[in-house]
């Protein structure tokens, strides 16, 4: 397969390069597909379009699942095609999404030299000279000399993005070569528009470049500039109106509000658009957006760095038009896969605001609000299995709350809570981190919980504050702390249990705390009460809202199933979890690959070598989402298999980086201040460093005692004295209130474990 990457600075013409080709040798190919390349969200949503055009999807098919059958498509298909990426970002991430093939070909364009590495040949785009880009001008304009226009090309770095765009503004602004020339000469020490990775090589040009949008800024009215400063913070490619426009309150949005429009909207779009600085398009798409070319809004970006009042406002009114969009998490932070669409559709936009906030010199002043939206983000990329991108925006989320400290206690809690969730799905990596959150959680709800009068409390104040206690469980579980598991677990189901008008409400969709207390129990191999506990699938939700995250659940309980001893039933059980996890998150998604990783231990068990192997191998052949603790696991298992069979130097190989990458994890992560068992066997030692969440065929074999919280411990224990002294009464949330008020002393939350050295 032929590869090739055009690069070069921004402004240059990469993408009218690639754009000329196609069109050129559009007779050479039977398909042409053309992926936006900035963003993971941008790539994965045109490589599931390209899947749709193909016809490759049907109803119900996730995001994973499409952007597999496009890949499998290009992989397969004895068509010629040409597949090109446009303005790639962050070249790491196209392995993910680069099919191989003998029939097709890619292109890729980029500011950065970088990606050669992935291509056969590479095409460096310089600037224009003086004579050339002249030449370019006196195509617009007929009238002027061509002295006067090597003088401006030679001002404007001889970049065609900026020649074009000033011979424009000219045209249609009918000023002449000298007065723009005076213009620019005005500003010619303003902004660098690619300020984070700058150099000698290219600071030039980003300072002209930036004096070209100078000039046209000025001739923009406040409210033209205002709008352009807010898309400056979206993503750039596909701003939809619905977005911008509507019934808008806040006074400081009035000039976008729909009542207040019409004829001031389109005088706004006009003043964009006839300068070159927005483009408006999607009539074809049956609704309208807006694209703002990306050197642009760097240099609206660095503008508004150095005038930071107008940058916190532009923020705040950009928060806020995505805050009215983006869909918020359950209010009970129960996973709901229907809001997945809307997310999709915005998640771009939230994560350039998100980038727009760490990229900047000064922070803007701390809002619960913003962090929130974050949070949201965060938690949407949770639910999808998108892990990198969870996290970054967690973390700036966390980062907010941090300077939010004696405020906001419950939707702090919020923030905590779902970055410790986000965590957990690492394994020994982030485990400390998960438990310190969890444990901040549970601190920040006590804290909301004592400061609350009866008349104030809510069903889902007791609620979320009932998952505290049960999330400490959860993470707790993977410790393999089963005591402290079940003594968080039944705290959380005594609290509920009280709540008598809501019990059919509650154990519907608040069933965390059974499922870690089933676990519990099997590690401690009480089996029989283990296996009580799992609800019949016909109480659980059955309007399709939960549907992905029940999942878990359903995982969970065939490592019960097996633990247990039922081989078959564990199989039959994990058969219907892959395909609905396949379905809802692709083959290549964390919780796809723990899937064909169980399936392989009970094949293994059943000694069915052939067929274990084969789902191993599946689970590790796209695994470069898969968490290091869990390939480490996989490949252990397959050594075995491979060793049973004789295929000794590939056990050995495989053996080797699994041991490799579990000794390098327990070195930094898992020396905690209590040993661990000298007798622990490798399969256990394996399982303790993945999540519990991502199955543990030797549940049971390892078990810790108490962890590192013992104050807590003792506050848990107190509480649940306290539900239990009420008897078998059912109460409101107003009268267990009092109940669940703890002034005797502080929530303790421990700093994460601290590090052993080994000698």
């Amino acid at each position: 397969m032929l590869s090739s990457v055009v690069h070069s600075m921004g402004g240059v013409g990469k993408t009218q390069v690639a754009l000329g080709y196609t069109y050129k040798y559009r007779n050479s190919y039977d398909y042409i597909f053309w992926v936006r390349g900035e963003t993971d969200p941008e790539i994965s949503d045109d490589m599931q379009k390209i899947a749709m055009v193909l016809h490759l999807g049907t109803d119900g098919d996730g995001t994973r699942v499409l952007i597999d059958k496009a890949k499998r498509w290009l992989e397969n298909t004895n068509k010629n095609w040409l597949l090109v990426f446009d303005n790639v970002e962050d070249w790491q991430s196209l392995p993910e999404y680069w099919p191989s093939s003998a029939s097709g070909s890619i292109l890729v364009t980029s500011q950065h030299a970088e990606v050669a590495q992935l291509t056969h040949s590479e095409v460096k785009l310089e600037p224009l000279s003086d004579s050339v880009g002249a030449k370019l001008i006196m195509n617009y304009l007929k009238n002027e000399s061509e002295s006067n226009a090597k003088i401006l090309v030679h001002e404007l770095g001889g970049l065609p993005l900026a020649i074009t765009h000033v011979a424009g503004y000219m045209l249609n602004s009918k000023v002449s070569i000298e007065d723009t020339l005076t213009l620019l000469k005005e500003r010619t020490s303003s902004a660098r528009i690619f300020s984070d990775r700058a150099s000698a090589a290219t600071w030039q040009y980003e300072k002209t470049l930036g004096v070209v949008w100078d000039a046209s800024f000025q001739q923009l009215d406040q409210d033209s500039m205002r709008l352009l400063r807010i898309l400056s913070m979206m993503s750039p490619d596909e701003v939809s109106e619905n977005i911008v426009y509507g019934a808008h309150e806040e006074p400081e949005l009035s000039f976008l509000n729909l009542r207040n429009l019409d004829t001031r909207r389109i005088e706004m779009i006009r003043a964009l658009t006839d300068r070159q600085l927005v483009q408006k398009e999607g009539r074809d798409k049956g609704y309208s957006y807006f694209r703002i070319h990306r050197c642009l809004r760097d240099s609206v970006l660095h503008r508004l760095d150095e005038d930071f009042s107008t940058f916190e406002v532009t923020f705040n009114m950009a928060f806020t038009l995505l805050r009215k969009v983006f869909p918020r998490q359950s209010p009970i932070q129960f996973p709901q896969n229907d809001l997945w669409k809307d997310c999709e559709l915005y998640s771009a936009h939230v994560m350039q605001l998100r980038s727009v906030y760490e990229g900047s010199k000064n922070l803007p002043t701390p809002s619960i609000g913003v962090a929130e939206l974050f949070s949201d983000l965060s938690n949407y990329f949770w639910e999808r299995n998108f892990y990198g991108d969870g996290l970054r925006a967690s973390n700036t989320a966390e980062k907010i709350c941090e300077q939010l400290e004696g405020q906001h206690h419950y939707r702090r809690a919020n923030v905590y809570t779902l970055a410790a969730a986000l965590r957990t799905g690492y394994g020994i990596s982030e485990r400390a981190g998960a438990l310190h959150r969890f444990q901040k959680a549970v601190a920040l709800r006590q804290e909301h919980m004592n400061r609350l009068q009866p008349s104030e409390v809510t069903l889902e104040d007791i609620i979320n504050y009932a998952h505290a206690w049960s999330n400490m469980g959860s993470t707790l579980l993977d410790y393999d702390s089963y005591e402290d598991t079940l003594g968080y677990s039944n705290l959380a189901i005594a609290i509920r249990m009280k709540l008598g008008p809501h019990k059919k409400e509650i154990k519907e969709y608040c069933f965390d705390s059974e499922k870690n207390k089933a676990l519990s129990l099997a590690a401690l191999g009480r089996f029989h009460e283990a296996i009580e506990l799992i609800p019949d699938e016909s109480t659980l939700p059955q309007d399709g809202r939960f549907f992905a995250s029940l999942q878990i659940f359903y995982f969970l309980w065939a490592n019960i199933t097996l633990a247990a001893g039922d081989l078959e039933g564990a199989f039959v059980r994990l058969l219907k979890v892959l395909k609905d996890r396949a379905r809802l998150f692709g083959p290549r998604a964390r919780s796809t690959l723990d899937t064909y990783y169980m399936l392989g231990v009970v094949e293994e068990r059943r000694e069915n070598y052939k067929e274990g192997i084969e789902y191993f191998v599946q689970a590790l052949k796209h695994s470069d989402e898969w968490s290091h603790e869990a390939r480490a696991r996989c490949r252990h298992h397959l050594a075995k298999l491979y060793s049973a069979q004789g295929r000794d130097k590939e056990a050995e190989e495989l053996n080797r980086m699994a041991r490799e990458t579990r000794d390098n994890l327990w070195k930094v992560h898992g020396r905690y201040k209590f040993p661990l068992v000298d007798d622990s066997s490798d399969d256990t030692f394996y399982d303790h460093i993945v999540p519990i969440e991502a199955g543990r065929p030797t549940l049971g074999n390892f078990h810790l005692p108490t962890v590192k919280s013992p104050g807590l411990n003792q506050i848990c224990r107190s509480l649940t004295e306290r539900i239990a002294n009420i008897g078998s009464e059912t109460l409101t949330p107003a009268e267990l209130l009092h109940h669940l008020q703890y002034t005797d002393e502080p929530i303790p939350v421990e700093e994460p474990f601290m590090i052993v050295q080994t000698t």
